[in-house]
């Protein structure tokens, strides 16, 4: 005889699974961003039209300080998403030449060799599988403006803390 408390928890079980998302679908999502992260080459003109991007986010920001992620959607496609709803944000980028999604791209491709490059020097002198040798070598050579660049950004505190969005008086510094 089956035992109906049994039967009962299996049918429950099945529910909540067909509730889910398709977790096949996610990862697999997340699988094709990560590869057009890793297949994406920087390039000095990728550079310039970041570099060239980040300063006008920089004044855009200044008038509309970035919200805190109330998505959970960490696609590339979310996060361009993201950064368009941002007022200004897409007519900064289209001025320097780039698009929303090209703009993350070049930002975790460039971190992802800044990764490599401290693997490089400080975790064992090998490069992490996946992580391409000549975004590590372009990083290295450019990796002053790099990180000059990030500085242009403010940080945003969606932790706790002060205020969200106060910027100092200048402009120039974001509290978070």
């Amino acid at each position: 005889m089956v035992n109906r408390q049994y039967l009962f928890r299996v049918l429950i079980a099945c529910a909540v699974c067909l509730a889910l998302p398709p977790v096949a679908s996610v990862q697999a999502d997340a699988e094709a961003d990560n590869r057009e992260v890793a297949s994406y080459r920087l390039s000095d003109a990728a550079l310039a039209r970041y570099a060239d991007a980040t300063r006008r986010f920089s004044d855009v920001f200044a008038e509309n300080p970035p919200p805190c992620a109330e998505s959970a959607d960490n696609s590339l496609s979310g996060m361009a998403a993201r950064i368009d709803a941002i007022p200004g944000a897409s007519a900064a980028l289209s001025a320097a030449g780039m698009g929303s999604r090209e703009y993350i791209v070049f930002g975790l491709a460039t971190f992802q060799a800044g990764m490599g490059a401290w693997a490089l020097t400080e975790g064992g002198g090998e490069l992490p599988p996946g992580v391409s040798p000549e975004n590590v070598e372009f990083y290295q050579a450019h990796e002053t403006e790099i990180q000059a660049l990030s500085g242009l950004l403010p940080e945003n505190d969606c932790q706790g803390g002060e205020e969200e969005g106060d910027w100092e008086d200048d402009g120039s510094e974001y509290d978070g």
